[in-house]
């Protein structure tokens, strides 16, 4: 049993614009974009403010990335390292550089999307996409069983260059990996709370959304416990109750204020992304065995999103334009390496019933 979820840059940019309908786009069944696809993506798919490339994300990728109202680039690509355009640019060059003999995208997924050619609009696009990640063999697997307790992100998020570690988000530096709770945790990239209306002990006991290990991350004991059910977000650094462990360069660490937590700049990128699959994967309501609505569809929503438990649940989260710009982030190794193992050795190895 494999957790499918792959998905293209460009079907992302044209999935959704800002409001406006999408345009009618093809797809090569490669699902590698050629130079011509990519200067006529460049050329006529734009947000109301922004002109998005896709230069820079040219392959499948392993996380689904989408939302409800503005354009999301890509995750994992083979051109990330040498044709990321000038609006990417923030992250170092050492954490946006996957060793090539490690990744070959069109040998791992190609042909994933090889049925998925054309679509009408931005809500055929995604009612296709998700009815490809849900098809096959996937089944949705437990949080707290023999395997996916802790070995689960042990394996997914390990440090690349100790792997008695694993490189934590939230941590400017890995954490062992026998250093469970206190010193790291898992963390909900999309709030389980936001999305299910209960606390996330609770939300954790029905599989699906809130047992997703691609929205599931290795993080910090204490950025983790600061963060709570806050949206990410810009932390407002004029709040009195602003408070930041980020490091010198802004990289790693965290800051926050009483509504926002903002993850250093290596962790962005991979976290929006988790959030736009989210938002794809989930986003359709679901049902009980006599046609009763038991949670609503995901969406990203421009405006903060409150906790409010059961029937107020708004299964939303907030700051899109926000998380639509950390997504513009070049992918890194951990990122690579989080979404192949959810992919392929999570499923894999579950046993549990």
């Amino acid at each position: 049993m494999k957790r499918q979820t792959l998905l293209s840059p460009l079907f992302l940019i044209a999935l959704f614009s800002c409001g406006q309908e999408a345009p009618s786009s093809t797809v090569p069944p490669s699902a590698t974009l050629s130079s011509d696809l990519t200067s006529s993506a460049t050329e006529t798919i734009t947000t109301t403010s922004t002109t998005l490339t896709a230069a820079s994300t040219a392959t499948n990728t392993k996380t689904a990335t989408a939302t409800s109202t503005a354009t999301a680039t890509a995750t994992t690509t083979a051109s990330t390292q040498s044709t990321q355009s000038s609006q990417s640019t923030q992250s170092s060059a050492s954490s946006s550089t996957i060793p090539g003999p490690k990744y070959d995208p069109h040998a791992l997924y190609g042909g994933y999307y090889a049925e998925l050619s054309d679509w009408e609009n931005g809500n055929d696009l995604k009612e296709k996409l998700y009815n490809i990640i849900h098809g096959g063999t996937y089944t949705p697997i437990t949080y707290a069983g023999t395997i996916t307790n802790w070995a689960s992100n042990s394996e997914a998020d390990e440090y690349l260059y100790d792997h008695e570690f694993v490189d934590a988000v939230y941590s400017a530096d890995p954490i062992s990996k026998s250093n469970t709770n206190t010193g790291w945790q898992r963390e909900h990239a999309f709030c389980a709370s936001l999305m299910t209306g209960t606390t996330t002990g609770n939300a954790v006991k029905t599989l699906g959304r809130a047992t997703d290990f691609h929205n599931l991350f290795a993080s910090s004991y204490s950025g983790n416990t600061s963060r709570g059910n806050k949206n990410y977000g810009i932390a407002d650094k004029t709040d009195a109750r602003y408070t930041s462990f980020l490091t010198a360069d802004g990289e790693d660490g965290y800051s926050y204020d009483p509504v926002r937590f903002e993850p250093g700049n290596r962790d962005k990128g991979r976290l929006s992304r988790a959030i736009f699959y989210m938002a794809t994967m989930y986003y359709k309501d679901e049902y009980d065995d006599n046609g009763a609505i038991t949670m609503k569809g995901l969406n990203v929503v421009e405006e903060n999103v409150p906790y409010q438990a059961g029937e107020d649940c708004l299964y939303a989260i907030g700051n899109l334009s926000t998380l639509l710009s950390w997504s513009d982030r070049p992918v890194d190794f951990a990122e690579y390496q989080h979404n192949e193992s959810v992919y392929s050795f999570i499923p894999e190895v579950h046993s549990d019933p």
